[in-house]
């Protein structure tokens, strides 16, 4: 009897231990909330990275809407150029969930080009229904199977051209074959590839052991290693990898592999939802901040729903195909059409200057 009360007693101390720590202390989720933002980068224009909307979405979907007025809000004074979803756009695929999602969203529409992927928590069906609208599809380069699962994208900045390569959650073989033939067609686009599942914090590529991501050996569905076997490391202008899903990383962390060709790419972690799940409500939106020549990156990782910086800002190197944003692309059309109708009219002057001579 003895025993059973001193067992009893520890069990509640160590209850009452447990209890006490406080669920919700920032310190414990990587840098703080409101913590000071430097732009070390020269930027010359930015990429913004909207990811593991799920917690807002379910909890609090009005909220949504706060995500998208800021990115919209700063898009002429951080010069952002497009907008990349990273998926789990809702928690339980609820309908509510995707009627706000959609509504926020689609304040980008004819104001910036954006991607949409699907998470794990966003279930096929509804994705579809959800995002198959006629100014999502519209803007959209290329898709594979006719689909909103698997798609691309390309923007023009300066001299440099940049392919948004949008992936399924677990592509299956055929979008991994579709998805070569993409990178293939474009052999000067700087490509940054996104989906949802792809490395942990520790840069470590996923497999179906160690998170929810489809095992390669199911179907022709591909995990993180077969991406990478079948599509990443065999081109040199994919430049970047970008993913989310992971719910107790860091922020954002991104690590530096090398690809077939001694080409250097960076894979990198977005993951919003642990301060969204574990401290209070953010929206986090990710940008990615580029230096002219598209070679220096730096992330600013910032908190819509409470108007503050998480964290200093991440940087890293880029092995860009070419180019600046700062150069004017050459027209050759307007050159030679121009050059044309100079001919033409020279060609006539002359024409009739030896007709009246003949007079």
């Amino acid at each position: 009897m003895k025993r059973f009360v001193c067992v009893a007693l520890c069990a509640l101390v160590l209850c009452a231990a447990f209890l006490a720590v406080p669920a919700s202390a920032e310190t414990d989720y990587g840098a703080p909330l409101g913590a000071e933002y430097t732009q070390a980068v020269d930027a010359a224009f930015s990429f913004a990275f909207v990811g593991d909307t799920q917690i807002v979405a379910y909890k609090e979907p009005e909220k949504l809407d706060v995500i998208y007025d800021y990115i919209i809000a700063n898009k002429d004074t951080k010069n952002i150029k497009f907008v990349a979803g990273l998926g789990d756009i809702t928690d339980k695929s609820e309908a509510f969930e995707w009627d706000a999602a959609i509504k926020a969203i689609r304040q980008m529409d004819g104001v910036l080009p954006y991607s949409l992927i699907r998470g794990n928590h966003d279930e096929m069906l509804f994705f579809r229904k959800a995002v198959e609208y006629d100014s999502y599809v519209n803007q959209l380069e290329g898709m594979h199977n006719d689909t909103v699962f698997n798609t691309y994208q390309t923007v023009r900045i300066g001299t440099l051209n940049y392919l948004f390569l949008c992936l399924d959650h677990g592509p299956t073989d055929e979008a991994l074959a579709w998805a070569c033939k993409v990178v293939e067609d474009h052999p000067k686009h700087n490509v940054i590839v996104t989906t949802h599942g792809y490395i942990n914090k520790a840069g470590q590529l996923l497999t179906p052991d160690t998170t929810t991501i489809p095992p390669s050996t199911t179907n022709g569905i591909n995990d993180a290693p077969a991406i990478w076997d079948q599509l990443v490391r065999k081109y040199e202008n994919i430049v970047m990898v970008v993913c989310g899903h992971i719910g107790t990383a860091p922020e954002i962390v991104s690590y530096e592999v090398t690809g077939d060709h001694g080409n250097k790419i960076q894979q990198v972690l977005v993951n919003p939802q642990r301060v969204d799940r574990y401290y209070k409500l953010a929206g986090m939106v990710a940008l990615f901040h580029f230096s002219a020549d598209g070679k220096q990156v730096q992330v600013e990782n910032y908190a819509t729903l409470l108007d503050q910086h998480y964290g200093p800002g991440l940087t890293f190197s880029l092995e860009s195909v070419g180019g600046n944003a700062y150069e004017t692309p050459v027209n050759y059309p307007l050159i030679i059409g121009v050059s044309a109708a100079v001919l033409l009219l020279l060609g006539c002057g002359i024409f009739f200057l030896l007709r009246r001579k003949k007079a």
